[in-house]
C-alpha cells in the first residue's frame, strides 16, 4: 500500500512515501523485492512536473540503486526545470554508478557558466562517483572557465568551489584538495582592490570562501567589509569574521551591537561555528536587540549561550517579563543551564518557572529518571499543569516533554489528559508513552489505543509504530489487515 502514497494528492505524503522508500532500500537485503515493484511509481514522479516530488523520488532511486532509473533521471538533469531537483537527479546518477551517466555529466561540467552552481557541484561529485578519470581535471577546467564571468565577476568559481568544500558529498575529492582550489581561488582574486566588491553576489561568495578556508590573512579586508552598503554582504563579514578572528571577536561584537536586528540574527545563522566568548554585557546587548523583534526570538540560542550563568538568569528574567511568546523562549532550552535547584522565587513569575522545569526536562536524558524528580518539583509541575496564567497549548507541551523521562508524569497526569489534546499534541502524548512501553501499565494503554477504531488512523498507525519491538508479528499483521486499507483508501 505504501507506493499508492507515492500519487497522493498532498506533496508531504508523496516525499514520504518516498522517503520511507528509501530507508527500505538502505536496509537493502530485507526489501529487494520491494525495488521492483516501487520502481516504475518513482520513476513517473519524476516527469510528474512537481520538483519538490522529483527530488523526493531521484533520492530514493539513488538509494536503490538500480540502474532502471538511470535514463529517466538522465532526463530530470537535462530538463530546463528546477535546479534543486536537477542536482538531487545528478546526485543519483553518481550514486547509481551506471556509466551511461558520464556523457551528459560532462556536458554539464563542460559549460559551467550555463548551469546553477549546485547542479554543477553535483555533476562533478557524480563523476568522481563514477571513477570518471578525468573528474579532478574537470574540475579544475570548470574553476578556470568561471575565473571570470560577465564584468569580470568570478563569483561562479567561488560558489563552485565553496558548494562542494561545504557539502559533505564534497569529500568525495578530497577535504584538502578542496582546500587548494579555494585557496588558489583567493590567491588570483585582488582581494584587497574595492571593485572586487563592487559586485554584491561576488563579495558574498568570496567573504564564504574565506570562512570555509579559515584564512585569516583576509582579516583587514572582512573588518572593511562590515562596513559594506549592503546589509547581505555586511552579514556575510560578520560571519566570516565571527568564525575566523576568535582574537578579534569583541570589536566584532560591539559593532554587531549596532545592527538592526534582522542583520544580527542572519549574522548567526552559521552560529554552530562560533566559538562566542562575548562578555555579558555584549551578549545582553546582542541577545536584547534580537529579542526586541519576536520574530527572531529563536535566533537567540547561540548567543544565549555565550552568557554565564548568571547572565543566563537575568536575561530569562527580562525576557519572561516583558511578554515574549513562552514557545518562542523554549527556543532557548539548549543553552540553559538546568543544573540548579528549581528556583523557589520564580514561584512568582510562572513563565520564568515553566521554562526553568520544561528546559530540565527538554535535555537527552535517560529512559527512566523519576527518581531524580523532587516532591517540589513535581507540585510545580501540577500546579503549572492547571495554571491559567500560561496557554493551554504550553501546559500540553510541558505535561509531554516532562512525560518523555518521568513514567509518574506519564502514567497520572498525561494519561488522564491527553485524550483532549487536538491531534498533533495527541500523537506527541503517545510518542511520550511509548518511551516507557517496557513498563507493563503504559504498554496496556497502546495496546488499547491500537484497538479503539474510534481514534484517528494516524494515532493507531503511531501507536502500531511504536509497538512493533514488543509484538513485531501481531503489529505487522494488524496493519496489514486493518491499518492498510485506511491508507490506501
Amino acid at each position: 500500500w505504501l507506493t499508492h502514497l507515492l500519487a497522493g494528492q498532498s506533496d508531504n505524503t508523496s516525499c514520504a512515501a518516498a522517503a520511507t522508500l528509501q530507508f527500505f532500500f538502505e536496509e537493502e537485503e530485507a526489501v529487494t523485492h520491494r525495488k521492483h515493484i516501487s520502481v516504475p511509481d518513482l520513476v513517473r514522479l519524476l516527469d510528474s512536473g512537481n520538483a519538490r516530488r522529483a527530488t523526493c523520488a531521484a533520492n530514493a532511486l539513488a538509494a536503490a540503486e538500480t540502474k532502471r532509473g538511470t535514463l529517466p533521471l538522465i532526463t530530470l538533469m537535462e530538463s530546463p526545470g528546477d535546479s534543486g531537483a536537477r542536482a538531487a537527479a545528478a546526485r543519483a546518477l553518481g550514486l547509481i554508478r551506471d556509466t551511461r551517466a558520464i556523457p551528459p555529466l560532462t556536458d554539464i561540467v563542460s559549460m559551467p557558466q550555463a548551469h546553477d552552481p549546485a547542479l554543477v557541484a553535483a555533476s562533478l561529485v557524480a563523476l568522481e562517483r563514477l571513477a570518471y578519470e578525468d573528474a579532478r581535471s574537470a574540475l579544475s577546467r570548470a574553476l578556470e572557465q568561471t575565473k571570470t564571468g560577465a564584468n569580470g565577476s568570478s563569483w561562479l568559481a567561488f560558489a563552485i568551489a565553496n558548494t562542494l568544500l561545504e557539502q559533505p558529498e564534497g569529500i568525495v575529492f578530497g577535504q584538502a584538495y578542496l582546500q587548494q582550489a579555494v585557496s588558489e581561488l583567493l590567491a588570483a582574486e585582488r582581494i584587497h582592490s574595492k571593485k572586487t566588491w563592487e559586485n554584491t553576489q561576488q563579495a558574498i561568495e568570496i567573504l564564504r570562501a574565506i570562512r570555509l578556508s579559515g584564512n585569516k590573512q583576509y582579516l583587514s579586508s572582512v573588518s572593511a567589509l562590515a562596513n559594506h552598503s549592503d546589509q547581505r554582504v555586511r552579514a556575510a563579514a560578520y560571519r566570516t569574521a565571527l568564525t575566523i578572528a576568535s582574537d578579534a571577536q569583541q570589536s566584532f561584537y560591539r559593532q554587531l551591537t549596532q545592527e538592526d536586528p534582522p542583520l544580527i540574527a542572519d549574522a548567526f545563522d552559521y552560529g554552530d561555528d562560533y566559538n562566542l566568548t562575548p562578555n555579558d554585557p555584549e551578549a545582553h546587548a546582542l541577545a536584547q536587540r534580537i529579542a526586541n523583534n519576536g520574530l527572531l526570538l529563536g535566533r537567540l540560542v547561540q548567543i544565549y549561550a555565550a552568557h554565564s550563568a548568571a547572565g543566563q538568569q537575568t536575561l530569562m528574567r527580562h525576557l519572561t517579563r516583558s511578554g515574549i511568546h513562552l514557545a518562542e523562549l523554549l527556543n532557548l532550552c539548549p543553552s540553559l543551564d538546568t543544573g540548579q535547584p528549581i528556583n523557589k522565587l520564580n514561584n512568582a513569575h510562572p513563565a520564568a518557572l515553566y521554562m526553568e522545569i520544561y528546559c530540565r526536562h527538554h535535555q537527552p536524558v535517560s529512559t527512566d529518571k523519576s527518581a531524580t524528580i523532587s516532591l517540589s518539583e513535581r507540585l510545580a509541575i501540577k500546579s503549572l499543569s492547571e495554571s491559567p496564567k500560561i496557554p493551554a497549548a504550553a501546559r500540553r507541551h510541558l505535561l509531554i516533554e516532562i512525560a518523555r523521562s518521568d513514567p509518574v508524569t506519564a502514567e497520572t497526569l498525561l494519561i488522564l489528559r491527553m485524550n483532549g489534546y487536538p491531534l498533533d499534541d495527541y500523537l506527541a502524548a503517545i510518542r511520550a508513552l511509548a518511551a516507557h512501553a517496557e513498563r507493563v501499565e503504559t504498554r496496556q494503554v497502546l495496546e488499547a489505543l491500537l484497538a479503539d477504531n474510534k481514534r484517528p488512523t494516524s494515532a493507531r498507525l503511531e501507536a502500531a509504530r511504536l509497538l512493533l519491538p514488543f509484538d513485531r508479528g501481531g503489529i505487522i499483521t494488524f496493519i496489514n489487515q486493518e491499518l492498510g486499507l485506511h491508507a490506501i483508501d
